[in-house]
């Protein structure tokens, strides 16, 4: 219903921010993590949204990126992730940090998320892993050996396996396979960590 909202930033509280637009106050649920990154009170915005449809309620969501809604949109795929933990989860973590934590399957730094528990941080791995598997990607193991004094034919094998575990992070965060490739193809480099590859790409994928 909303790709958008531009307008000034009227006010916050808590978790929810109003954008002031012709003379309407839009009241936007967010975190309250998030909440620095649109500004300040008085500021020109534009802010994201995503529109939730409850039975008993209506509410919209904001994020200061199109990433945040795709993040969003796809955290509630999740069997029993419900939009105020979604939204919660994307203030707590970079999508690059995420990604790395489902990948790594670090149910410990899932749980830092208020509302996510031990459970729902095992169903959120299982369930975005199991996007993997259905786009050929089952062998999802994170490279982690140091390099040095490696032969020349295992460094290869790493790099190869680094990018793969990029294209991994990328579709975890609900990047098409066809979109991931064109990113690593585009923004990969060899030399650089696994976490500073992921960001890459996804700033490759912003400015598409």
């Amino acid at each position: 219903m909303f790709a958008y909202i531009k307008g000034r930033y009227a006010y916050a509280e808590r978790e929810t921010l109003v954008i002031e637009n012709q003379g309407l106050g839009y009241l936007v649920r967010t975190s309250g993590e998030l909440l620095p990154r649109f500004g300040r009170p008085g500021d020109e915005i534009t802010c994201y949204t995503s529109l939730v449809i409850r039975e008993n309620e209506l509410s919209l969501y904001g994020f200061p990126d199109r990433e945040g809604v795709t993040l969003f949109e796809l955290l509630q795929s999740v069997n029993g992730i419900g939009p105020k933990v979604a939204a919660l989860i994307i203030g707590h973590f970079r999508p690059d940090e995420l990604a790395l934590a489902v990948l790594a399957g670090d149910i410990k730094a899932l749980t830092q998320v208020k509302g996510l528990g031990k459970k729902g941080a095992e169903r959120l791995i299982l369930e975005l892993k199991d996007k993997l598997k259905k786009a050929g990607f089952d062998d999802i193991s994170l490279s982690s050996a140091d390099p040095a004094g490696m032969t020349d034919q295992a460094a290869e094998d790493q790099v190869n396996g680094q990018s793969a575990d990029v294209m991994r992070a990328l579709l975890v965060l609900g990047y098409s396979s066809q979109d991931a490739a064109r990113a690593v193809k585009a923004a990969y480099q060899p030399e650089a960590s696994l976490e500073s590859n992921i960001k890459n790409c996804l700033r490759s994928l912003s400015q598409a």
